[in-house]
């Protein structure tokens, strides 16, 4: 099944429309200012040699939040997401991952969902009590990293929360 989901994708890019020039987005994604850790927050960048950024504060939950961004499979990364990152770690209680994956067209999929998947399979084994987030395209990979757990017998997540918002 996700075989047939990829390569239904894969054409999809292949083929479909230019609406935005990828690398000018990006470019101007990259170009954003990052919002300052709060006082009480610590930033950690490739945690556990992942390409992840934790977000820690003293005295949070024993709950991890995978925080997965969304883009479209195209564009997007973890320091983009920083403002959520910093407010569920800041004001609600729970330290947060945000992690990258490989980026399509460069990477075929389903590579995205592989790196998220190994991405979650280390995690767990130091936060075994994890919550996946994710917006959009990352919304998708935060049900199918939930969905691989459960087929491969590993530990699930606690929840798993998916959103997309409409642009407009």
């Amino acid at each position: 099944m996700a075989s047939l989901l990829s390569h239904i994708l894969n054409i999809m890019f292949k083929h479909m429309p230019i609406i935005e020039d990828t690398k000018e987005e990006r470019k101007k994604n990259a170009s954003r200012r990052q919002p300052r850790s709060p006082k009480n927050v610590k930033l950690i960048e490739n945690y556990l040699n992942l390409p992840c950024e934790f977000a820690k504060k003293d005295g949070n939950s024993d709950i991890v939040i995978l925080n997965i961004h969304g883009g479209g499979f195209t564009t997007g990364q973890a320091k983009e997401i920083r403002t959520l990152t910093f407010y569920i770690c800041n004001k609600l209680g729970y330290n947060c991952i945000a992690c990258d994956y490989r980026l399509a067209p460069e990477h075929k999929l389903p590579i995205a969902f592989d790196d998220c998947f190994t991405v979650y399979k280390r995690l767990v084994k130091v936060h075994p009590r994890i919550i996946l987030l994710g917006s959009s395209a990352g919304a998708t990979l935060a049900i199918s990293t939930a969905n691989r757990a459960l087929q491969e017998g590993i530990i699930m997540p606690l929840a798993v929360v998916a959103f997309s918002r409409l642009q407009g």
